[in-house]
């Protein structure tokens, strides 16, 4: 990740296992269909990301998700 304005890494690292397991946790439980799954990785995410009520820059969130998105979907 590039252009994180004063976020540690290991802060980011955290914040991405965490959502991930939030939203892995959430399509277990919901046995989504091959072609809902993006839909619902990204709908969770946001979900989970608002919950914390954290405001990362919108650059350095956009990256998270992508990388969330990338790790979950099989992109990564």
């Amino acid at each position: 990740m590039t252009d994180q304005p004063n976020i540690p890494e290991k802060e980011l690292v955290k914040l991405k296992t965490y959502l991930a397991s939030m939203v892995l946790t959430e399509l277990e439980n919901q046995h989504v269909r091959a072609d809902k799954r993006r839909q619902v990785v990204m709908e969770s995410t946001f979900k989970h990301y608002q919950n914390l009520k954290i405001n990362l820059p919108p650059a350095v969130r956009d990256q998270v998700f992508k990388e969330i998105f990338d790790e979950i979907l099989g992109y990564g």
